[in-house]
């Protein structure tokens, strides 16, 4: 439901949007699904934690994989 919430800009949405992609607690799948809601509903903040996702050495090659394949939808 938060995701969805996303697409409506609601702002407390895009934190825990944020806030999942950052937790590395969660599943690879919902730290991706959660960086996907944040590319489509254009968030400024995403560029960052996609950065900062990416030059963590401790995580998984995975996830960073589903990311690299998920950037290319940013249009900044």
């Amino acid at each position: 439901a938060s995701l969805l919430a996303l697409s409506w800009q609601d702002q407390s949405a895009v934190e825990t949007a944020r806030g999942l992609s950052l937790n590395d607690r969660e599943s690879p799948e919902r730290r991706n699904a959660a960086i996907n809601a944040l590319i489509a509903a254009k968030d400024e903040g995403v560029v960052d934690i996609v950065a900062e996702t990416l030059r963590s050495e401790s995580e998984s090659s995975n996830l960073k994989s589903q990311i690299l394949q998920s950037v290319g939808r940013l249009d900044h």
